[in-house]
């Protein structure tokens, strides 16, 4: 709430009560955005749902390997930063 509060301050919208009153067709607009991302979302959804399911029928010596080194480029990726891939590969194997 306070990213999209600040959102409206750097658009130069005052939220407040007011704020619905005088700025009636961007907040129409947000609502619109907010509907259409919701229907557009769960329609992906629906449509996904069956090959995702997919996954849980792969082994899980094979599914855990992938997903980990996926996660330890990806904390590399973030800042280049061999630190990231120490503390991903800490939490990560904290759980086994």
């Amino acid at each position: 709430m306070a990213v999209f509060l600040g959102i409206l301050v750097l658009h130069g919208l005052q939220p407040g009560p007011l704020m619905l009153t005088e700025h009636q067709t961007e907040i129409y607009g947000l609502v619109w955005a907010l509907t259409a991302s919701c229907l557009i979302a769960s329609s992906i959804g629906l449509l996904l749902v069956r090959p995702l399911a997919l996954i849980t029928l792969i082994d899980s010596q094979i599914l855990v390997p992938v997903v980990l080194c996926i996660a330890m480029v990806g904390s590399y990726a973030v800042n280049g930063n061999i630190g990231n891939v120490v503390v991903t590969a800490v939490s990560a194997f904290s759980v086994f």
